[in-house]
């Protein structure tokens, strides 16, 4: 079941899934903050229009470069991000 209260460890992290024998890393998950990179926070789903940008240009420029070291440390990697928003209709 999913918990609506779940609360992330960082806004960017990763994980590793490993083999059964934990010896052997079979993937590792890059979990980021798209809003921290490219602002836009306050929008829709449905708003199309281009991000306006991070608001902290040299703090996204931080969190990309550890995004880049992040992929050159792995040899398979999923790079998700985190899903702010969730509607429930009734």
């Amino acid at each position: 079941m999913f918990n609506i209260n779940r609360v992330f460890p960082d806004y960017f992290y990763t994980f590793s899934l490993w083999s059964s024998d934990k010896q052997t890393k079979l993937i590792d998950f890059i979990m980021i903050d798209t809003i921290l990179l490219c602002g836009g926070g306050d929008r829709i789903d449905e708003d199309y229009r281009p991000l306006d940008g991070p608001k902290d240009e040299k703090l996204a420029a931080t969190y990309w470069q550890w995004i880049e070291q992040q992929l050159r440390e792995s040899t398979y990697a999923f790079c998700c991000r985190h899903i702010y928003h969730i509607r429930i209709f009734f």
